[in-house]
């Protein structure tokens, strides 16, 4: 099953305030991600007070700022929900084949790994799925 944790969810090609009340036809031409997840019925699964400390305890870990390049609040928290949940992340991040000098640059992948959390790419996602395009 795919589940998107409520503060991915919200990242997800988001309406913006000024075209809420554009019609669904308009909608599904600007935010065709968007509308498809609500079609489809996904609704945001909400994450627990664990989940959010474990979350606090990544971003102390992996030195999440504003400022930094690597993975942000809330990849911390789908990495602290994957890892309680025990599910598999899919991103579309590259791997980084060598760690960067500071914590803050590391991005999902190589957190994953260090995490020992499943993570894989899309494409990867699909084959497993047996989806073919």
């Amino acid at each position: 099953n795919i589940i998107l944790i409520k503060p991915i969810f919200s990242e997800i090609d988001p309406i913006s305030p000024a075209d809420n009340k554009l019609t669904d036809d308009k909608k599904r031409e600007r935010y065709p991600l968007h509308m498809w997840l609500q079609e489809k019925q996904f609704v945001e699964t909400p994450v627990d007070d664990e989940i959010i400390s474990v979350s606090l305890d990544l971003e102390k870990e992996y030195e999440t700022s504003d400022t930094s390049k690597g993975a942000g609040q809330n990849d911390m928290t789908l990495i602290a929900y994957a890892k309680g949940m025990d599910k598999t992340i899919v991103t579309l991040e590259a791997i980084q084949n060598q760690k960067p000098g500071k914590k803050c640059n590391y991005k999902i992948p190589l957190i994953c790994d260090e995490q020992k959390v499943r993570c894989i790419n899309f494409v990867s996602m699909l084959k497993e799925l047996n989806i073919q395009i």
